[in-house]
């Protein structure tokens, strides 16, 4: 079911920019499924029912779970989280503010929100007290999902709560004297709510702007906008196009609008996921070894801090086909430690490095990014510009 606008909504989800969107890049182009976080769960089982996805921690909103699951399993889990959601009080429109410790679970939680036809906003949880306060004020009194180590660090106190959000649930607990929080882990087993969706031009997620700047500012994604930048993800590109036999180990802030961007191909191509929420997780070798990646995406201190293990005699690297390196500049002498950790014939070890040329700042070849040419860590080579258009194709 899909849900029009009502006159409920605070004025910052009715005046916005219209939403940009392209079809395909191509007439003959792979494409998502949908555009939609709160169906792309769903879309992903029904598609690739037994395909998994393996974190490297409990789900915080499912501490006794498994941490290796089928795309079935995980969208029953969505809805599992929907219900708590609802049966926390939250209705169509409402924000609802993720902040808690990197996991995937904040992208679930998010899934769930918009499968309801809330807005979820995910807010990282690394603010000051004061830049917290500025956000949640921002969205308006929404529901606050948290943690315990968000409500210390980022000062959300009881007067927070009181004054700047409808209601709060924290996943691990209600710390002692905290009478004003609901216990997360006690709504779930609620009755999962029917599914009501954003229209496509609608707003459907809110993520926000890194900050360097001063407060960070939030921004609003549409369906159609994120399935638009979905279009270069599902594509079939030579070389490091994502495939249905691709295990992707992804090491990212799950807060991040790269992050829901990403899991748009799940619903068309599939792939295997190592979902990692700590690039020094205890886990993380056992994993790698275990499962060897063929793509792996991550920041650039996670790839300095895996330099020793690209150097591992176990080669968890071994069939990687791909390395994405995400936001920021990496040296090329990290490039060439994991282009020569690849197993001869699978990777882009041979590749010649050579200066890169003078380009724009921020385009991936300015000589301050101290990147180097062909440049097999990055994609963005191959994006489009985006026109608009009519909408995707409904599922």
């Amino acid at each position: 079911m899909t849900t029009q606008a009502t006159d409920t909504r605070p004025g910052f989800l009715t005046d916005y920019a219209p939403t940009r969107f392209r079809r395909r890049l191509t007439p003959f182009s792979r494409v998502p499924a949908t555009g939609r976080i709160g169906d792309v769960w769903h879309l992903a089982a029904r598609n690739h029912p037994r395909q998994r996805m393996i974190v490297d921690r409990a789900s915080d909103v499912d501490p006794d779970g498994p941490l290796e699951r089928t795309y079935a399993e995980w969208a029953a889990l969505v809805d599992e989280l929907a219900g708590a959601l609802y049966a926390m009080g939250v209705r169509e429109w409402d924000r609802v503010a993720v902040v808690k410790r990197n996991h995937p679970d904040i992208c679930l939680l998010a899934s769930a929100a918009a499968r309801i036809g809330a807005v979820p906003a995910l807010i990282s949880d690394n603010h000051t007290p004061d830049t917290t306060a500025v956000l949640l004020q921002r969205l308006e009194r929404p529901y606050l999902v948290t943690d315990q180590g968000a409500l210390e660090s980022m000062g959300i106190t009881s007067g927070t709560v009181a004054r700047l959000t409808e209601r709060t649930a924290c996943v691990d607990g209600v710390p002692d004297g905290r009478p004003d929080l609901l216990d997360f882990a006690a709504l779930r087993g609620a009755p999962v709510p029917a599914r009501r969706l954003r229209a496509y031009d609608e707003p459907m997620v809110i993520t926000h702007t890194s900050g360097t700047t001063g407060i960070p500012k939030l921004v609003l994604h549409s369906a159609d906008s994120l399935y638009s930048l979905g279009l270069v993800e599902a594509e079939r590109w030579p070389v490091f196009g994502l495939r249905a036999d691709d295990t992707v180990a992804f090491c990212q802030p799950y807060s991040h609008q790269r992050v829901v961007t990403g899991l748009l191909p799940l619903t068309t191509v599939g792939p295997k996921l190592l979902m990692l929420s700590d690039p020094r997780s205890p886990g993380l070798r056992t994993l790698l070894v275990r499962h060897a990646p063929t793509l792996v995406e991550t920041l650039p201190n996670a790839f300095l801090a895996w330099q020793d293990l690209a150097r591992d005699p176990a080669r968890p690297f071994r069939r990687v086909r791909v390395f994405v390196n995400s936001f920021d500049a990496i040296h090329t002498r990290t490039i060439r430690t994991f282009l020569a950790a690849t197993h001869p014939g699978t990777g882009l070890a041979g590749a010649r490095l050579r200066p890169a040329a003078r380009g724009r700042p921020g385009d991936g070849t300015h000589p301050a990014a101290g990147r180097s040419g062909p440049d097999p860590v990055r994609r963005s080579r191959a994006v489009p510009h985006l026109r608009g258009g009519a909408g995707p194709p409904r599922p």
